[in-house]
């Protein structure tokens, strides 16, 4: 991105329009040289992504492990409180309403066409 802004500025300052600074950011990168790596970095970039794997794999078992227990325990309360009463049990079932759906702006793409009502056109559909 800076790269971009630098040659903005750059071709703002040679006035050579549009299209010439359009040239200058769209040519492709220059691949870059990697460096030539040693048997014993290769085996060490191993041994990190194996254990960066395992850490992965154990950080999604305890998240699984957690949402399992959670689901128990709301089905063992769900149990208890079909003992106590019914109706509860019911209401405790039903999904809350209260939050949704959520009142919240957001940018539009264009401009509202005047006099267009969407509730008429799809009346008329």
């Amino acid at each position: 991105m800076r790269r971009a802004l630098t040659l903005m500025k750059k071709a703002a300052e040679n006035e050579g329009g549009v299209l010439d600074m359009l040239k200058i950011i769209a040519r492709p990168p220059v691949a870059r040289k990697r460096p030539e790596l040693t048997r014993e970095e290769l085996d060490r970039r191993a041994k990190l992504v194996k254990e960066w794997s395992k850490h992965c794999q154990r950080h999604e078992n305890r998240v699984m492990k957690r949402m399992s227990q959670a689901v128990k325990a709301r089905d063992r309360a769900l149990f208890a409180l079909a003992d106590i009463d019914e109706e509860l049990l019911y209401k405790a079932c039903m999904p809350d309403s209260s939050r949704w759906p959520l009142k919240a702006s957001k940018p539009l793409a264009t401009p509202p066409i005047p006099g267009y009502n969407p509730q008429a056109s799809a009346k008329q559909e």
